[in-house]
């Protein structure tokens, strides 16, 4: 089994990832392109895409969840139980 070594994709590619998997139908229900359909468009493995969406979601999740910080209109820890 070999290394991995991270290489920072620009920005400008992960924004180019995720405007065409919304303008192709990868968020639609049901799907209109497949992920491994998508990123022969885009010329990258199905598994380098994957991951770009990933880290897309969690970035904006992040934000969500730190933009609302604060906010006494978000779920409380102890009524969640």
């Amino acid at each position: 089994m070999g290394f991995w070594v991270r290489i920072p994709v620009p920005a400008s590619l992960r924004f180019q990832s995720r405007g065409w998997a919304k303008r192709l139908g990868y968020y639609d229900v049901p799907r209109t392109v497949t992920l491994t359909e998508l990123a022969n468009k885009l010329d990258i493995s199905h598994q380098a895409l994957s991951e770009r969406l990933r880290r897309a979601h969690a970035n904006l999740i992040d934000r969500t969840i730190s933009s609302t910080e604060g906010r006494s209109d978000r779920p409380r820890p102890d009524l969640l139980t």
